[in-house]
């Protein structure tokens, strides 16, 4: 026989969730301890259907996710109140990196927090902001093609409007597959950027195909480009292909060794860099190594960790290991957390 719903609800939740918490802290930590990567703090706010703000809140690894926190973000979930609560719950959770959506309160709450908090590394959702990207494309280019279509299946209707006629122009289809073109690499990069594993790298290998160039030019913009750069260069998967792009001022063989400096002087609060611009100049000229990525098996933070063991004294590999284990999205978070949206009232509910 089955417990009541009144101690399934109250002890044994509370129980199990205890249990819960405590493996999936330990997963972290573990996770933490074997690949000596950076925890990110993925946060999300939200309002259920009580029209309660929440702030959802998960500490993540390399694919490994921590549900954390659940506080009210209260009725003025300003830019203010954003950075003031998620500064408490940093300082709790003693993380290295924080991830929100692009929302316009959120960016202003990043970038308050970025100014505290010089050492730690502060972006948007990636896959969120995909999906804005595709949205403003259809609001704009390819809002016709829609209509158009509209056209073929209720021409032959008696009450179609003579004036929309116009929608079946010749030109449809060469507009739909131009619609096509731009639309499937956009929903490409929105499905492979919602994943846990991502990384600097794979984000920069999603935007850079020829087809976005022109749909992201604006939203590259507001990214810090350098440290994107620096996440595609060192990634295993990519650095071949970053040794291919155009010479620019953040792309540019010569200047990526600097950047690597910069950020290995801010994310580990030291002067003392060590080799590591030479380290990265013979990286990016393929003499660092002779260790092929598909020689080794994982992810590109198994790489580095071999990195550790074949280059005790250079500094590279921890610098590698830090940046790509930046999240670049919080998909997940949302996911997750909106089931509990069905939630809307903290007293318990009463069969009458």
């Amino acid at each position: 026989m089955l417990p009541s719903r009144r101690i399934l609800g109250g002890r044994l939740l509370k129980e199990h969730a205890k249990r819960w918490f405590k493996k999936a802290i330990e997963a972290l930590r573990t996770m933490q301890t074997n690949t000596e990567g950076r925890v990110n703090l993925s946060s999300d706010v939200w309002m259920n259907i009580a029209k309660v703000h929440l702030l959802g809140v998960q500490l993540t690894l390399f694919g490994v996710a921590l549900t954390y926190v659940l506080p009210p973000a209260g009725d003025h979930h300003d830019r203010l109140a954003i950075a003031e609560e998620l500064e408490k719950i940093m300082k709790k959770a003693l993380n290295e990196n924080r991830n929100t959506d692009n929302a316009s309160q959120c960016a202003r709450a990043r970038r308050i927090s970025a100014l505290r908090w010089p050492q730690m590394i502060f972006m948007f959702c990636f896959a969120h902001d995909v999906n804005n990207l595709v949205k403003a494309i259809l609001r704009s280019t390819f809002r016709e093609s829609a209509l158009q279509m509209l056209y073929r299946q209720y021409k032959t209707d008696d009450d179609f409007p003579t004036c929309l006629h116009v929608w079946g122009d010749t030109a449809f289809w060469s507009k739909l597959k131009s619609a096509e073109a731009v639309i499937a690499p956009l929903s490409y990069a929105s499905y492979r950027l919602q994943r846990e594993e991502n990384t600097c790298g794979a984000v920069q290998d999603s935007v850079r195909r020829e087809e976005l160039v022109k749909c992201i030019e604006h939203r590259w913009s507001q990214c810090e480009q350098p440290l994107f750069m620096l996440g595609y260069a060192l990634h295993p998967a990519y650095y071949e292909h970053a040794r291919e792009l155009p010479s620019t001022v953040v792309s540019e063989v010569g200047v990526l060794p600097k950047i690597a400096v910069y950020y290995y002087r801010r994310l580990f609060a030291t002067e003392d860099v060590g080799f590591i611009w030479s380290d990265m100049f013979t990286w990016m000229r393929g003499t660092y190594t002779r260790a092929k990525p598909n020689e080794i098996e994982g992810g590109p933070w198994e790489y580095w960790q071999y990195m550790t063991k074949e280059k005790p004294n250079s500094l590279l590999p921890q610098l590698a290991i830090a940046v790509l284990s930046v999240a670049v999205n919080t998909a997940t978070c949302v996911w997750r957390f909106c089931e509990l949206g069905r939630i809307h009232s903290a007293l318990r509910h009463r069969v009458k």
